[in-house]
């Protein structure tokens, strides 16, 4: 994947990909494709935690277009790999430790979603954390009732942080 421009100029985030023939979108091989550091600006975080987090520590998170192999080789990072950090960043900035964090990565790969994810809910119960992802929109009286049921939770509205990637993304592009 192509790495950014230098600072002001990060209007080249997307560019054209060799994308084999059975895996591109009809008509469409155009992907955005991201460098450390333009991940590290999308979130708003520090690059060496943002490393960190893609060699092992506490975690590993794989990038989907390329990792790195060798001195000098650099990760490239898809969109999703850039969503999947924002979650991983979000959690950390609210204040999970790296385990639970980790347990909300795993789990996340091994269910099979039915749609987009609206929610992710992470609660603990008897020593246990448990998540759960929310599909579609969120009924508040389904939220209402569970603050009412369960001694406590973590709501996240995960389409409102995808949102803000996509607009700090735009933003970075030199949109609006």
């Amino acid at each position: 994947m192509p790495r950014i421009a230098k600072s002001p100029d990060l209007s080249v985030l997307t560019r054209q990909t060799d994308v084999p023939p059975d895996r591109a979108p009809k008509g469409d091989t155009t992907v955005n494709v991201f460098t450390l550091g333009e991940v590290a600006e999308i979130l708003e975080a520090p690059k060496s935690r943002i490393k960190n987090w893609t060699i092992g520590r506490p975690f590993k998170i794989v990038p989907k277009v390329r990792a790195f192999r060798g001195k000098g080789s650099r990760n490239l990072y898809s969109m999703q790999d850039v969503y999947l950090l924002a979650l991983v960043s979000q959690l950390h900035n609210d204040g999970f430790s790296n385990n639970v964090i980790e347990h909300v990565i795993e789990e996340g790969a091994l269910r099979p979603k039915l749609g987009p994810i609206h929610g992710i809910i992470v609660q603990r119960y008897k020593g246990k954390w448990f998540v759960k992802f929310r599909t579609g929109d969120f009924d508040w009286d389904d939220i209402k009732r569970m603050a009412a049921e369960w001694r406590g939770f973590y709501l996240l509205h995960f389409k409102a942080l995808v949102n803000h990637v996509n607009e700090r993304v735009t933003k970075l592009q030199g949109g609006k």
